[in-house]
């Protein structure tokens, strides 16, 4: 069995502007509040 690019799922990049609206919540958020619950929140995985 022969697998091509085409058989690969790749996910698409979050647009700029989500990333940055990301970034700029991780650096002014709350005390007590992680990046971790941030990245959970806005849907980023491991």
């Amino acid at each position: 069995m022969t697998v091509s690019w085409e058989d690969v799922a790749v996910p698409k990049p979050y647009p700029r502007e989500f990333r940055d609206d990301v970034v700029r919540v991780a650096r002014d958020r709350d005390p007590g509040v992680t990046v971790e619950q941030i990245a959970k929140d806005s849907g980023f995985t491991r």
